[in-house]
């Protein structure tokens, strides 16, 4: 898989939304911030990726979780 970022947003429905930048993935919905940042977060370590959270009003939150050494894991 080819993913970059994943991001956890608010959507106009007020569902709280991880989207990943893989065209493979689907959006997932969850009706709370946190539940959608603990899978984001799942989602980011596992694809060494970086996490980008947004606040409640469009404003980013930024939680960047990269290899401090740059190299990734098996």
């Amino acid at each position: 898989m080819s993913v970059h970022n994943v991001q956890v947003f608010l959507a106009r429905d007020a569902r709280w939304t991880l989207e990943v930048d893989d065209p493979l993935q689907v959006r997932q919905y969850f009706t709370s911030r946190a539940a959608a940042v603990a899978a984001g977060l799942k989602t980011a370590i596992a694809e060494h990726v970086a996490l980008l959270v947004h606040g409640v009003h469009g404003e980013p939150d930024e939680i960047l979780l990269k290899e401090r050494d740059g190299e990734r894991r098996p």
